[in-house]
Formats: structure tokens, C-alpha cells, sequence
């Protein structure tokens, strides 16, 4: 995918779903190679790399309220915190979708068990553009947080794709990918 590649022997690939306009799963064991390098996945501590690639809308939908469907997640992962023993989560989550002359209005509850905890990240903000992304909580560090984007999911409905953390009650951040089918 782009400069990402999935490598190794022991090579594996988790919850994988998609179809002609997207792709996601998560690479669970082989080596993440980068043009930054080369990091394992798997082992004790369970590394993934979670993925979703899709197509880009050509325009924004036209407004109104849009219904979404339950999702789909790659199992979340543990990313630090605290002390782990269990490395891989679940998450379930709901979206919905109101478009105006701003974007589209997002939200997300997504709701993660992960080490003994449970947690809901709740992302809300406004994808602009069909080009854009909005951010939501903490991104990329040890708390709650995700970035949220949309794309063509065909015949008229539109993908909300996140990628995000949630910070449980016992230090511990599990992250992983979800992507809602709304119409």
C-alpha cells in the first residue's frame, strides 16, 4: 500500500473486509517496512499496523442526514499506558452523519474493551471537504482521540473511516481502525 508493505515469513493478516471502494484489516505478525524502516509486528507484545485504504469522494452528498450501519473494526491493539497482559481489544461503535453547507457533521462513539476495561472514544467535528480530515481528542499519543475522514462507498452512500485511541480506566490505550457505511 503506497510505501507500506507487509514482509517476512511469519507474515499475517487480521479482520480483514473491504470491497471494490476499500480495503482494512490489520498486518498482526511479519515486519511493517517503511521508507523510515523496517519495525516488527507480533512477538510479545502483539504490534500491528492497522490499515484502511479507500476511494475519494468526487463530491460532497447533498444535504441532509445520513442512517449508518453498525461498522466494521479491526481488533484494537495495545499502544502503552500501563501494564498489559491482554495486548488485543474489541470495539463496537455508532456513527451518524448530518451534511450542510459546512461538510459533513460527524459522530462517532466507539466503544473498546481492552486488558480488563472498557472505554468510549466520542469523536465529533466536521470533515470540510471531501479531501479533508478532522481530529478529534489526542492524536497519536496515549490518551483518547482520532482522526475521521469520509469516502465514496458507492451507489450514493459515503464511508466515515477513523482511525483512533481510547484511553481506558487503568492507564491502558488500546487504537485501532472502524469504518461506518452510511446512506
Amino acid at each position: 500500500m503506497g510505501r507500506y508493505a507487509l514482509t517476512g515469513a511469519s507474515a499475517a493478516t487480521q479482520e480483514i473486509s473491504g470491497n471494490a471502494n476499500y480495503a482494512q484489516g490489520r498486518w498482526s505478525d511479519g515486519s511493517l517496512t517503511s521508507s523510515s524502516g523496517d519495525y516488527p509486528l507480533g512477538g510479545a507484545t502483539s504490534n500491528s499496523y492497522h490499515y484502511v485504504v479507500f476511494n475519494t469522494l468526487a463530491s460532497m452528498p447533498i444535504n441532509g442526514s445520513l442512517t449508518c450501519d453498525a461498522g466494521k473494526f479491526t481488533k484494537p491493539t495495545y499502544a502503552g499506558g500501563g501494564t498489559a497482559a491482554n495486548f488485543v481489544g474489541t470495539s463496537t461503535g455508532t456513527a451518524a452523519v448530518t451534511v450542510d453547507g459546512n461538510g459533513a457533521n460527524v459522530s462517532l462513539g466507539i466503544t473498546t474493551t481492552g486488558n480488563g476495561s472498557t472505554a468510549t472514544a466520542n469523536l465529533q467535528g466536521t470533515v470540510k471537504t471531501v479531501d479533508s480530515t478532522y481530529f478529534a481528542g489526542t492524536v497519536g499519543g496515549l490518551g483518547t482521540g482520532g482522526m475521521v475522514t469520509i469516502g465514496d462507498a458507492g451507489n450514493g452512500a459515503i464511508f466515515v473511516v477513523a482511525s483512533y485511541g481510547v484511553a481506558m480506566g487503568n492507564s491502558n490505550v488500546f487504537r485501532g481502525v472502524a469504518t461506518f457505511t452510511c446512506r
